[in-house]
């Protein structure tokens, strides 16, 4: 199959393994790993007026409204390295965001291909309770398959 104007979704549980997969695609297909996580944690990060908007919400452990992770996805797909197709991961997580983004790859006259990961979920229990964000940087590490190499500190900003 051709992978040009594709646009490629993974969906599944958190803990199942998409962001992984999403990356081996991105490096074999040559198309950017959009993430919807990396993003919200990238914008907490660099203190941006969405980031300040979903803060409260993540840091509840709430899952951030529907229209502000519209917006950042939006913004993301229609910058130019997303032209020719894409890989992403952790959107849609709702209705309404499906049906956003029908709206949008219709728009684009983008192809989709939907993968489905799914996991039992006692591997997705150990997963996720081996997972761990850094504070600092916001960075994701599992002290089970990858773990921090400074020994109980962030590889990346030593919080």
């Amino acid at each position: 199959m051709q992978n040009g104007r594709l646009a490629i979704i993974m969906l599944g549980p958190p803990g199942a393994g998409k962001g992984t997969q999403a990356r081996r695609l991105s490096k074999a297909l040559q198309r950017p790993h959009v993430s919807t996580g990396d993003m919200l944690r990238e914008a907490l990060r660099d203190d941006t007026e969405l980031g300040r908007k979903a803060r409260s919400f993540m840091e509840a452990g709430d899952l951030v409204p529907d229209e502000l992770v519209d917006a950042i996805v939006t913004e993301r797909l229609e910058r130019e390295d997303c032209g020719g197709g894409f890989i992403l991961d952790g959107y849609p997580r709702t209705i309404h965001q499906v049906g956003v983004l029908q709206g949008l790859l219709e728009k684009n006259g983008k192809r989709i291909l939907t993968i489905g990961v799914e996991v039992r979920d006692s591997v997705l229990i150990q997963r996720l309770s081996s997972r761990w964000t850094c504070p600092g940087c916001g960075k994701m590490f599992n002290t089970a398959m990858d773990p921090d190499k400074a020994e109980g500190r962030c590889d990346a900003c030593g919080e």
